[in-house]
C-alpha cells in the first residue's frame, strides 16, 4: 500500500470517528454511556518508518493542506485536526512539524504564525493565504483553494521534469562514455601508434586532452561537480531566476513554453485566491511575492499600483506583451468588466495548461534530435582523431 493511500484511509477513519461522535451526541441513548469508547486516533495504523532523506516537499505539503481542509470542513476543530494529522502523516519531519504547530495552537497562537516558523516547508504563499483566511473567517475555503494551487503547481513541475529527465540522463551517460574513452581507450589506442605515423592536429588535441584527464581526472570531476552545484544554487537566487528567464525568452519554442507555464501558475494562484473570497489587492500582493517569474511578479506589482491610483487591471499589462499576449490581456479585461475576474483567470490557467501539454512532446522531440547531433559530432571527432594517423600511414605506403 502506498503512503498516499494509507494517509487517505487514515483520514477517512478520523472523519468516521467524528461523524460517529456527532451521531451519539444527538441520539443521547442511555446505552451509549455503557458502550465502549471509540478507539482513539493513536490506535490507528502507525505511520511508516521508512528512511526519508530531506525535508517535506511540495507533494507532502499539498497532501497536508488537502487533509487539513477536509477535516475542518466536516466540523473537526483546528487543534484536533492537527493532532490527527500529526498522528497519521507519513513524512517523519513533517509529522514533527505538525506536532509543534498543534502545541502552538494549544498555547494560543494562530495557525499562520505557527506555520511561519517553518519557512523551509511552508512558503510565503502558504502562510499569507492562511493568514488572510483566518482574518476573514474563511480558513476552510482558503485552504481548499490553496490545495488547488499547490496541486496544480505540482502537476506543472512534473510536466517540466518530464522534459528535463531525458536530456539529463543522456548527457550523464555521454559524459561517462567520454570519460572512459579518454581515460582508457584513447591511451591504449595511441600507445600502439607506430613511430612513423603522422599525428594530425585533431589527434594531438585528443591525446593532450586524454593525458590531462588521465592525470587529473579527480580534479576534473570535482570541478564539474562544483560548477553544477554552483549553477544549481545560482539559479535558485533572484538574479539566477532573472538570468534563466531572460535566456528562455530568447529561444522561440522555449519562450512560448516558459510564458505559458508562468501564466498558468500566476493566473491559477490569483484566480483561486479571488474565488476563495480574498480581496483583490491582497491576492495580488500574495501572488506577486510568491511568483517564481521575476517579470510576472513585477507586472503584478504594477497592476496593484494601477488599481491603487484608480486605474484598471489591464492597463499595466498592455505594456508587458511578452508575458501577457494581447489575447490574454483582452480576456482579463472582459473578466474585469463583467465581474467574473476569478473565473476568467482560472480559464486562462486551464488554457495555458493545455498549451503546455501540447508543447511538451514537440520540445522533447527537438531535444532528442539535438542530443543525437551532439553525440554524433563527439563520436565522429574521436573516431577521426584516432584513425587519422593510420590513414596517413596507408597514404605513405601507397606512395
Amino acid at each position: 500500500m502506498s503512503p498516499d493511500t494509507h494517509e487517505k484511509r487514515s483520514l477517512r477513519d478520523a472523519i468516521r470517528e467524528r461523524q460517529a461522535a456527532k451521531t451519539e451526541g444527538e441520539t443521547q441513548e442511555p446505552a451509549a454511556a455503557a458502550a465502549p469508547a471509540p478507539a482513539p486516533a493513536s490506535r490507528a495504523a502507525a505511520p511508516g518508518k521508512g528512511i526519508v532523506i530531506g525535508g517535506p516537499g511540495l507533494k507532502q505539503t499539498s497532501i497536508f493542506c488537502r487533509q487539513l481542509s477536509t477535516l475542518l470542513n466536516v466540523g473537526i476543530p483546528l487543534q484536533r485536526s492537527l493532532q490527527i494529522l500529526a498522528e497519521r502523516t507519513q513524512h517523519p519531519k513533517l509529522r514533527e512539524i505538525v506536532k509543534e504547530i498543534a502545541v502552538a495552537i494549544d498555547s494560543g497562537s494562530n495557525l499562520a504564525d505557527s506555520l511561519e516558523k517553518h519557512p523551509k516547508v511552508f512558503n510565503n504563499l502558504f502562510v499569507n493565504i492562511v493568514r488572510i483566511g483566518e482574518k476573514g473567517g474563511i480558513l476552510e475555503s482558503a485552504l481548499a483553494r490553496l490545495t488547488e494551487v499547490l496541486e496544480s503547481k505540482l502537476n506543472m513541475r512534473r510536466k517540466v521534469m518530464a522534459i528535463s529527465i531525458y536530456p539529463v540522463f543522456v548527457f550523464t551517460m555521454m559524459a561517462i562514455v567520454i570519460a572512459v574513452l579518454l581515460g582508457k581507450a584513447v591511451p591504449a589506442f595511441t600507445a600502439e601508434l607506430p613511430a612513423e605515423a603522422h599525428v594530425s592536429t585533431a589527434t594531438a588535441a585528443l591525446m593532450t586532452i586524454s593525458a590531462f584527464f588521465e592525470q587529473y581526472w579527480l580534479g576534473v570531476i570535482g570541478a564539474i561537480a562544483a560548477v553544477l552545484l554552483g549553477g544549481f544554487f545560482y539559479l535558485r537566487s533572484n538574479m539566477g531566476r532573472r538570468t534563466l528567464e531572460s535566456a528562455l525568452l530568447t529561444i522561440p519554442r522555449l519562450r512560448n513554453l516558459s510564458v505559458n507555464i508562468a501564466l498558468s501558475r500566476t493566473m491559477r494562484s490569483l484566480g483561486s485566491l479571488l474565488a476563495a473570497g480574498i480581496p483583490l489587492m491582497e491576492a495580488l500582493r500574495v501572488t506577486a511575492d510568491s511568483s517564481e517569474s521575476p517579470r510576472m511578479s513585477k507586472a503584478l506589482r504594477r497592476v496593484g499600483q494601477s488599481l491603487e491610483s484608480g486605474g484598471k487591471f489591464e492597463t499595466p499589462l498592455r505594456d508587458e506583451t511578452v508575458m501577457f499576449p494581447p489575447v490574454i490581456t483582452d480576456m482579463i479585461s472582459v473578466g474585469e468588466e463583467s465581474g467574473t475576474l476569478d473565473t476568467m483567470l482560472l480559464n486562462i490557467a486551464d488554457n495555458c495548461d493545455d498549451e503546455v501539454e501540447a508543447a511538451i512532446p514537440i520540445i522533447q522531440s527537438l531535444i532528442e534530435v539535438a542530443l543525437i547531433l551532439i553525440m554524433g559530432v563527439v563520436v565522429l571527432f574521436i573516431a577521426f582523431a584516432l584513425f587519422m594517423p593510420y590513414f596517413s600511414m596507408l597514404d605513405y605506403i601507397s606512395e
